[in-house]
């Protein structure tokens, strides 16, 4: 049994990359996204734009939402929140609730800037993705089981487990 409670690498996930959405974070005061294009700032009308306008990945869909001036979203298959898919890839392990938080949890330095938060964004969805089909994450099978059965549910990553 593999230990998966830290990544086997900090580099970029790549497998994953180019499938993903883009990553919306919204820390105080700024916004940026991060798409195949890469990250870069972007103003509160354009991210509001993002976070409406179609699949797109956050950190806690309801604080993004406050700080864009927004209700909070539905339950959609658009908003792919990474915050779900660390809860079900690494369950009862902590992480602080943002994009930050994330790379933390995943072992990576701390993202600075706004910019860096919505690449630490994309990374984390990705590394997580890439952990959950690597042969050798602990009890695979019934996750992707598990997975099929949420995605029929309408979890929005449930359809992006990737092959069995």
């Amino acid at each position: 049994m593999t230990d998966v409670s830290a990544p086997s690498t900090v580099q970029p996930a790549t497998a994953f990359a180019a499938d993903l959405p883009p990553a919306l974070a919204t820390p105080p005061g700024a916004g940026a996204v991060c798409d195949g294009s890469g990250a870069r700032k972007i103003g509160r009308g354009a991210a509001e734009g993002v976070f409406l306008g179609g699949a797109v990945m956050v950190a806690h869909a309801s604080l993004t939402a406050r700080r864009l001036g927004l209700s909070p979203p539905p339950r959609s298959t658009d908003m792919l929140d990474v915050l779900e898919l660390y809860a079900f890839v690494r369950p009862a392990r902590f992480c602080a609730p943002s994009p930050s938080g994330l790379a933390l949890a995943l072992g990576r330095s701390e993202p600075k800037g706004a910019e860096a938060q919505a690449q630490a964004l994309r990374d984390a969805a990705a590394d997580l993705l890439n952990e959950l089909t690597d042969p050798a994450y602990p009890g695979r099978e019934n996750a992707f089981t598990l997975a099929g059965t949420l995605d029929r549910a309408g979890w929005s990553w449930g359809s992006r487990r990737g092959p069995a």
